[in-house]
């Protein structure tokens, strides 16, 4: 752990620079103070390195303000612009560097939207729009196995169990049981690939997924 400034942007709470006034008028001196007061207490709670003539614990604080800066209070998001939505894609392996990062609170309030996001079949809603997209059940399933390595918190993991529960299930009974040989035990066509594949597709992603879940899963005798 380091009590280090490497996150928070160099100004003086006393020294606020007039052009960010000017940029952003809707943002008064004491917002600014406040989310400079933000800073400094998410850089006491990461993690970071310092390795004598080396860029790593720069790039390792970049890499934390980055992710910081597009949680959206309980959910993150994978850019500020047209990717500004949920999607539990990202989020899995978003909410698993939070923890590592040691920003455990914001790493298990993105696991807990991911587990929200669970339907009456078991599925788990890719995005907040319609569309099938078969690799987030295992992603899912991983990031919660993850959060629980990285954190030993086997209480949440009690009470995530009803609905990890039903994401097995769905994994379990959507495999593909008929048809061609060579594809009898995958997982349904999905938009999972996007622009690599099509809808009516297989994707070995979504199983390659849905496998990785369900052995992180087992690791933690679930």
């Amino acid at each position: 752990m380091s009590g280090d400034s490497g996150l928070r942007p160099r100004w003086t709470h006393s020294g606020i620079p007039p052009h960010n006034r000017t940029l952003v008028k809707a943002v008064s001196d004491d917002d600014v103070v406040a989310e400079l007061r933000n800073w400094d207490s998410i850089n006491g709670r990461s993690f970071s390195v310092s390795i004598n003539g080396s860029v790593i614990g720069d790039i390792l604080r970049q890499s934390t303000a980055n992710l910081v800066m597009l949680w959206d209070g309980g959910k993150i998001t994978p850019g500020p612009l047209i990717y500004h939505l949920f999607w539990i894609r990202d989020g899995s392996y978003m909410a698993t560097a939070l923890t590592m990062s040691n920003l455990t609170d914001m790493g298990k309030a993105v696991v807990e939207e991911l587990l929200r996001r669970v339907d009456v079949s078991g599925y788990f809603k890719a995005v907040d729009f319609e569309v099938k997209e078969y690799d987030a059940n295992g992603q899912v399933l991983w990031a919660v196995s993850k959060y629980v390595q990285l954190t030993r918190d086997y209480d949440a993991l009690r009470r995530w169990y009803p609905v990890i529960r039903r994401g097995v299930e769905w994994l379990e009974t959507n495999r593909e049981v008929t048809g061609d040989e060579s594809i009898r035990g995958l997982l349904p066509p999905s938009w999972s690939a996007e622009d690599t594949g099509g809808p009516m597709d297989h994707h070995y992603w979504d199983d390659m997924w849905a496998i990785a879940g369900l052995r992180e899963l087992g690791g933690q005798g679930a």
